[in-house]
C-alpha cells in the first residue's frame, strides 16, 4: 500500500490511549467512536464548526 494514506478506525471498545497513541505516533489518520459522556460532549463543544473534517468512506465494504 505504498503511497496510500492509512486510516485507523476504532470503535468505543478500542478508543483507549495505547491504540490512539500508537496511531498518532505512526502518523496515520484516525477515526474514533467514543461514548457520549459529559467529558466527550464538552470536548466536542470546543471544536469550531469550520475545523471539522468530513471523512468519506469511498471503499467501505
Amino acid at each position: 500500500m505504498k503511497g496510500r494514506k492509512i486510516l485507523v478506525r476504532a470503535d468505543s471498545a478500542f478508543y483507549g490511549r495505547p491504540g490512539i497513541h500508537a496511531a498518532c505516533t505512526a502518523g496515520v489518520d484516525i477515526s474514533v467512536t467514543v461514548p457520549m459522556t459529559g467529558i466527550t460532549k464538552r470536548a466536542i463543544a470546543t471544536i469550531a464548526d469550520d475545523a471539522r473534517t468530513t471523512i468519506r468512506y469511498t471503499d467501505a465494504i
